[in-house]
């Protein structure tokens, strides 16, 4: 963007020019979080949380599930969209839990279900 004032050119700097971006402005801020649902209570020490994954799923998302629709009670659904292959879907399942409990990722540890779609993770300080 320039403009002329007199003689002398004045140029708007690059974080100013919102027509080249409009992420950049001011006003956006960043994208709000999709409703979670407050986990926070399952932030003890040592506590397992056992959930059942569904990978690749159309959206992210973290379910309360009760005992009829897992077959066990206090189970957690999540549906990611990340490809069950090295990982993926593991580390985001990890990601969306401790976004939920309002926690780091790192302070949950995988205990059983790397390869399973029944996972149990371990809440560690």
């Amino acid at each position: 963007m320039r403009c002329e004032a007199g003689n002398i050119p004045v140029v708007a700097p690059k974080s100013m020019d919102f027509a080249r971006n409009p992420r950049d402005h001011p006003a956006m801020g960043k994208p709000k979080q999709k409703d979670l649902p407050d986990l926070s209570h399952l932030a003890i020490a040592g506590a397992e949380i056992a959930v059942r994954v569904t990978p690749k799923a159309s959206r992210n998302a973290v379910i309360r599930a009760g005992a009829e629709s897992c077959g066990q009670a206090g189970v957690l659904k999540i549906t990611v969209t990340a490809a069950p292959e090295n990982g993926k879907a593991t580390a985001a399942v990890q990601l969306r839990l401790a976004r939920a409990m309002g926690i780091a990722p790192s302070q949950l540890t995988l205990l059983r279900g790397a390869t399973s779609r029944e996972k149990v993770f371990a809440y560690r300080r």
